[in-house]
């Protein structure tokens, strides 16, 4: 109840703010909007763009998660990896997102794989960071067992080392998501 009351209250402040504006197209009204919405869904054009835009989020989702999740996982069971990674990480975190935009856009062109990988670049430090720390706490008698039992590198990540990061994947992904909608 108070959500809607607060939806409620957000709409009433809107239709009060478009009555006072001296420009209609500044300020449009939520009747105006909800027409235009109504109308642009007719024509098919809102199905295409919101279906286009989701695209986007799932390609950039995807592949930040993925290149992340290789990442992490290798820089917190290798420390010399650790070691070498670390400050390209760190200036990573820090680049604002525009400037990986830009920069994006200017590398690969003004197309969607540009609009795609510049999201992912915004992305992947973070999913990497979340990760590797992850894999720094493992188990290491899980380890041991894997190794007594003459386990292959797949199994063990399947079996041994995948559900111990399942919670750090979870946070890397509610994280990214968030993100990457945001950017897109």
């Amino acid at each position: 109840m108070p959500g809607l009351l607060s939806l409620t209250a957000m709409l009433a402040l809107w239709f009060v703010l478009a009555l006072l504006s001296d420009n209609p197209r500044a300020v449009p009204g939520p009747g105006a909007v909800w027409s235009e919405l109504v109308a642009i869904a007719a024509s098919g054009e809102l199905w295409f763009h919101a279906g286009m835009t989701l695209f986007r989020v799932l390609a950039s989702f995807v592949l930040a998660m993925a290149v992340g999740l290789a990442l992490g996982l290798w820089m917190g069971r290798s420390r010399a990896a650790d070691h070498w990674l670390n400050p390209g990480l760190v200036i990573a975190l820090n680049l604002p997102a525009l400037v990986v935009i830009v920069l994006a856009y200017i590398w690969i062109g003004l197309n969607e794989v540009a609009a795609i990988v510049a999201v992912a670049l915004n992305k992947i430090p973070v999913v990497t960071v979340m990760l590797r720390e992850g894999a720094r706490a493992l188990r290491p008698d899980l380890d041991d067992m894997a190794q007594a039992f003459r386990m292959t590198a797949p199994a063990r990540l399947r079996h041994v080392v995948l559900p111990q990061l399942a919670p750090h994947v979870a946070a890397a992904a509610r994280a990214g998501i968030s993100l990457i909608w945001k950017i897109v």
